[in-house]
Formats: C-alpha cells, structure tokens, sequence
C-alpha cells in the first residue's frame, strides 16, 4: 500500500489487543463505555487488526472490517 501523504511504500502489520478489545473512540468522550467502534473482538477469535505503517510519515492506517 502507498501512504496517501507521502507516496511511499507502506509496511503491512497487526495491532494487536491485550486484555480488552481495542475500540475507538471520538474526542468529546470522557469514557469509552458504552460508545466508539470496536476494532477487535476476542469473541470472535480476532484479537488483531490488520494496519499499515509509514516510516516516513510515522502514521498507521487501517481499513475497518466491514
């Protein structure tokens, strides 16, 4: 995948959860409970999520799964 910020190659990976499934969540939100998108799930035997990083540019991108 090319970073859409530098045009650069990107390196493929996982974001791996620990104990709990990684979510996210916006800003205004003082608590993640309750709320955000699930990004994981330990139900479902995901306990990663595929990403994409860029040395040059230090960002990370990930499609949601749909």
């Amino acid at each position: 995948m090319k970073c859409p910020y530098c045009n650069k190659n990107m390196k493929p990976g996982k974001i791996w959860q620990d104990r709990y499934a990684l979510k996210w969540v916006p800003s205004e939100r003082r608590f993640p409970f309750g709320g955000g998108i699930r990004l994981t799930s330990i139900i479902e035997d995901r306990p990663f999520m595929e990403a994409y990083y860029c040395d040059n540019c230090k960002i990370l991108i990930s499609k949601l799964k749909e």
